[in-house]
């Protein structure tokens, strides 16, 4: 039988070879979590400025229609919802909708379950979704609380172009938008 010795030298190498790994382990396990949490904290930074960059450029894109819209409910046009077909309050409404494309409706409730609704339909989509004559650029709906809704359509130079008459069960009170909304009468967006 021969027998093997090992040497000295043999053994030193192996514990340096051993240490040498256990050091190289460590250092890339801390290395990686290092580098890992960087990671999610950057990530965090980038998310919390991108937040904010929306936010302002959502406040720069909604403030002309929310001072707009502030002005037009201190003028007594949206007091009352007949008042929704009067053409000084529509040309207005219009140039809110035209200077501000992301606008296509305003919404007007009162407690007594009255509503006003001016939709812009100038877009296609609108036209189809709620099936309006060709040249309607606006579309009016006044309901009352018996359930009456008198439908009106304008034309891009806001003429009349003809109104229909349905039976609706619709309550503003009940709605989401209506009830978010500040009880001050202030404008709220959705």
């Amino acid at each position: 039988m021969i027998e093997r010795r090992y040497t000295l030298q043999i053994h030193i190498a192996g514990i340096f070879f051993v240490v040498v790994s256990i050091l190289s382990i460590l250092l890339i396990v801390l290395s990686y979590q290092n580098s890992k949490a960087l990671n999610h904290q950057l990530a965090t930074e980038r998310t919390e400025q991108n937040v904010e960059q929306v936010k302002l450029s959502f406040q720069r894109l909604i403030a002309p229609v929310t001072t707009s819209l502030d002005a037009l409910a201190v003028s007594g046009y949206g007091q009352d919802p007949s008042s929704s077909t009067n053409t000084t309050w529509l040309a207005t409404i219009n140039a809110i909708m035209a200077k501000n494309p992301d606008v296509l409706s305003i919404y007007l409730g009162y407690p007594d379950e009255q509503s006003a609704f001016v939709r812009s339909t100038s877009a296609a989509f609108m036209r189809q979704q709620f099936s309006t004559p060709v040249n309607s650029h606006i579309m009016v709906d006044i309901n009352t609380a018996n359930g009456h809704q008198e439908r009106t359509y304008y034309d891009a130079n806001l003429s009349y172009i003809g109104s229909d008459v349905n039976k609706i069960d619709y309550l503003p009170t009940t709605r989401p938008w209506y009830q978010v909304a500040p009880s001050d009468g202030g404008i709220h967006i959705t």
